[in-house]
């Protein structure tokens, strides 16, 4: 029997149909004719059958003897393709990943030299000490020290000699911290709900939060000071009552400030969260008679909670870095009483520019609140984890 290579799809008319191949209805057999005209009779099952439909086919061409090691014209332009393919889809990656690289070089870089540089630096400085070459110039360079605990030791000196400005900025932090926190969350979420609830003007008040955090904390602490002081001349009849440093309003002023300038970002992402809910979780609850405070705590709340756990955790890792925008608005003669450690560290570190034997001693303040505060920051995230609100 000839073989036959078919053209798979070709539907062909049978009144001028040539070499074509009809299949048999009743056994399924396919059957080669070379001309066609409608009627055939199955050679399998000796019954005749009607088609108007057939493929056309083609003689099967004569193989050549395959020769060990040597390739077919189809196989090599078969390999052929697949090399093309493989190369052209290697270049395309190549060029993926040069532009990835492009695109964050810049960043890489800036992380390299400001953040691992430094800290990389801050803790080699922990177990230095400023060795002074030529007294005169006050040249000199930094060497290790024989005993790896002495600037531990100056560390404590430093905090006594201090006469309490530290401790003061321990406390103003732990105050700073949990008043920001806790009102900033508390505030966000019920502004984060009555904008998700689609309440009056939402959308324009959801600009008004976040307009002050697009500009920068200059020109914010600027507004904020000329507010305060036209409130209190008003009131008082005293140009700077609330923020004067004579007075105890000065730090409640700038506590103020903080949470107020909080509630940008921490709205935007709330909202955001809740409006990732799916709509059909809040009519169930609607249906089987969930009144608000319900809805909100037993499902709200739980959803969007990996959110106010991001802020909280972050909130806690920059305990002791927060400076509660001091600099914007007393530059480095900030009150002792408002200082926080963030901030005190800060400018001690600016006013040890010209005390090179100092920086040691500033390097490990960082390095020891670096250890306090990291297994807190750990702690808080697997204490949130383990007794947070639940979806479950």
């Amino acid at each position: 029997m000839t073989k036959y290579e078919k053209t798979i799809g070709e539907t062909v008319k049978m009144s001028d149909a040539e070499k074509i191949a009809v299949k048999c209805p009743n056994c399924q057999d396919s059957l080669h004719v070379n001309k066609g005209n409608g009627l055939f009779v199955c050679p399998t099952c000796n019954k005749y059958f009607i088609t108007r439909k057939a493929t056309r086919y083609v003689k099967a061409k004569q193989k050549a003897p395959e020769v060990s090691g040597a390739a077919t014209p189809v196989k090599k332009k078969e390999k052929a393709l697949k090399v093309s393919s493989t190369s052209a889809a290697m270049k395309k990656k190549t060029k993926d990943l040069i532009f990835c690289l492009l695109l964050i070089a810049v960043p890489m870089i800036q992380f390299c030299i400001f953040y691992l540089g430094v800290n990389i630096n801050s803790f080699a400085m922990v177990f230095q000490e400023w060795v002074e070459t030529d007294p005169v110039t006050g040249a000199g360079h930094y060497a290790l020290v024989d005993n790896l605990f002495e600037n531990f030791k100056g560390m404590f000196t430093y905090i006594k000699e201090g006469e309490g400005g530290f401790w003061i900025a321990m406390k103003n932090s732990g105050i700073s911290f949990l008043v920001i926190t806790l009102i900033g969350i508390s505030f966000s979420l019920i502004f984060s709900l009555y904008i998700f609830k689609k309440g009056f003007g939402s959308g324009m008040f959801r600009i008004l939060l976040f307009a002050p955090s697009i500009l920068s904390a200059a020109v914010t602490v600027t507004m904020y000071k000329y507010f305060v002081t036209g409130f209190s001349e008003r009131i008082w009849g005293v140009g700077n009552g609330l923020l004067d440093r004579s007075t105890a309003t000065e730090f409640g002023t700038i506590l103020f400030y903080n949470v107020w300038i909080s509630f940008g970002t921490q709205v935007l992402m709330y909202s955001g969260a809740m409006n990732g809910i799916d709509p059909s979780v809040i009519e169930a609850a609607k249906l089987d008679g969930a009144n608000p405070f319900r809805e909100f705590f037993s499902i709200i709340l739980p959803l969007i909670f990996p959110t106010i756990q991001t802020f909280l955790v972050t909130g806690i890792a920059a305990l002791f870095v927060n400076q509660i925008n001091l600099v914007a608005f007393s530059g480095l003669t900030a009150d002792m009483k408002v200082k926080t450690v963030g901030y005190y560290l800060f400018t001690e570190g600016e006013f040890a520019m010209d005390i090179p034997d100092r920086m040691p001693i500033l390097a490990t303040f960082g390095v020891l609140l670096t250890l306090i505060a990291a297994p807190i920051t750990l702690l808080s995230k697997w204490a949130l984890d383990k007794f947070g609100p639940s979806v479950e």
